[in-house]
């Protein structure tokens, strides 16, 4: 048997064939896609849309690595590939990977989707003293103010459920495809639509709009005479004054305890009443 030895020469013809070799067998991890983070606050990679662009698996974005492109996956084991055209799902995590399964460390992406804010009612620190603050019903909002021609209730007094979002704008309009927001210091109308939407902070998309339709409703105080006499004998109570309505009873203007219709009268006492109507209470 020849024996070899390598000299310095033959070291470094060897380390140039060894390497030679090594740049012809494929690569591990190193053609994966890079995947595109609209959230950098958050951990991970979030890819952020919005309900109004019904976004697909082809909406997702990752950079491919040379010479290859970009798939994704249900999960990071997964060998069959999603469909380009599979509506994306709010909170859903997909897989970014390479069509000849390659990829060996496949980058993951959660998506969040927003979508239209619900329409609460009313603020309820603008509401009217002892009034209801609202009453929402199907596509419709009910509120009570003093004056229907002078609410004094503002469109930036409507509530939605994405009012405690930092991360998006709330906008208001008239219609579904107006493009200028309704300032937030309008006064409401009575018997009109008005339409919301959300506009999130990291890619600007806006939303669908929900709409709800604002009635305004006013109740008249109650009406009679504002001085009455009763006989001691009879034992009157608050519910013998002669007044219009159906009434609550208070002891002051502006208590917001109700004394019981069966308080006994007291000789020279004032006492303040208030009309309950279908959707509202009196102020005065």
């Amino acid at each position: 048997m020849q024996n070899f030895t390598f000299g310095r020469k033959g070291t470094n013809w060897f380390l140039f064939a060894f390497l030679l070799l090594i740049g012809t067998l494929p690569s591990f991890g190193q053609d994966c896609p890079t995947v595109d983070d609209d959230d950098t606050f958050s951990p991970g990679n979030q890819q952020i849309f919005c309900d109004s662009q019904e976004a697909e698996i082809s909406n997702l974005n990752a950079t491919a690595a040379t010479n290859s492109d970009v798939v994704w996956y249900a999960s990071a084991d997964s060998s069959t590939p999603l469909p380009a055209t599979e509506l994306l799902v709010d909170g859903n995590v997909y897989y970014a990977g390479n069509s000849d399964d390659t990829c060996n460390s496949r980058k993951s992406v959660t998506v969040r989707i927003y979508s239209e804010p619900e329409i609460l009612g009313i603020d309820s620190s603008r509401t009217l003293r002892r009034m209801p603050t609202n009453k929402q019903s199907l596509g419709g909002l009910t509120i009570c103010v003093d004056d229907i021609n002078n609410p004094e209730t503002t469109v930036g007094d409507l509530r939605t459920s994405a009012d405690e979002d930092f991360n998006v704008t709330v906008n208001w309009y008239y219609d579904r495809t107006s493009t200028s927001p309704i300032d937030p210091t309008t006064p409401l109308q009575d018997n009109t639509d008005y339409y919301a939407s959300v506009t999130n902070q990291f890619t600007g998309c806006e939303t669908n709009r929900a709409r709800t339709r604002v009635n305004l409703e006013s109740e008249p105080a109650p009406t009679g005479d504002g001085q009455q006499s009763f006989c001691a004998s009879n034992d009157p109570t608050l519910g013998d004054i002669v007044a219009s309505g159906e009434n609550r009873y208070f002891a002051t203007q502006n208590s917001v305890t109700e004394l019981s219709q069966n308080t006994p009268l007291e000789d020279g006492e004032t006492y303040y009443l208030t009309t309950v109507g279908e959707f509202c209470e009196s102020v005065d």
